[in-house]
């Protein structure tokens, strides 16, 4: 096995998706909500800490991947909160940072625990995060087109203040 003198970083970025409709009054109304999980992982090598033995590129990608599945396991349990996400916002937060980041400074804690302490243990990663963005698609409800307009009201506020 050879070393290196140089530090390697690699970048990973996972993205997923929930496609959610809508059961509002209207039937051809559609909300696509785009889940992105954008994992960078910056490492020092490939080493996979519950093995000692330095992972490969593609090994390591599937190890992050699997780790991914992971997430997504445990972001199903919220699944019906994103329809009102405006609603349920805090919620569904906090259970995604769960999955994500739970016991991530905890050495002690089990590689099932999140996708941080998967990705830690499993695949050896020193560095780790999650981001989440809604995104929309297709028509917009009376509801939110309400929303959107006075978010806008409240910034053009701040900004003439």
């Amino acid at each position: 096995m050879q070393m290196y003198a140089y530090i390697e970083y690699i970048t990973i970025i996972i993205s997923y998706s929930l496609l959610l409709i809508c059961d509002l009054m209207q039937s051809l109304l559609q909300i696509l909500l785009l889940c992105i999980l954008s994992c960078i992982l910056i490492f020092n090598g490939c080493y996979a800490d519950s093995h000692g033995e330095k992972l490969s590129k593609s090994e390591f990608d599937v190890c992050v991947q699997e780790c991914g599945n992971q997430y997504e396991e445990c972001s199903k349990a919220i699944r019906e909160l994103w329809k009102n996400f405006q609603k349920n916002k805090k919620q569904i937060m906090k259970v995604m940072n769960s999955c994500c980041l739970r016991g991530q400074s905890d050495h002690s804690q089990p590689s099932t625990l999140s996708f941080a302490t998967c990705v830690r243990d499993r695949c050896g990663a020193e560095l780790w995060g999650c981001n989440i963005k809604k995104r929309h698609s297709g028509f917009l409800t009376d509801r939110e087109i309400e929303y959107i307009k006075q978010k806008e009201l409240r910034t053009k506020k701040k900004i003439q203040q």
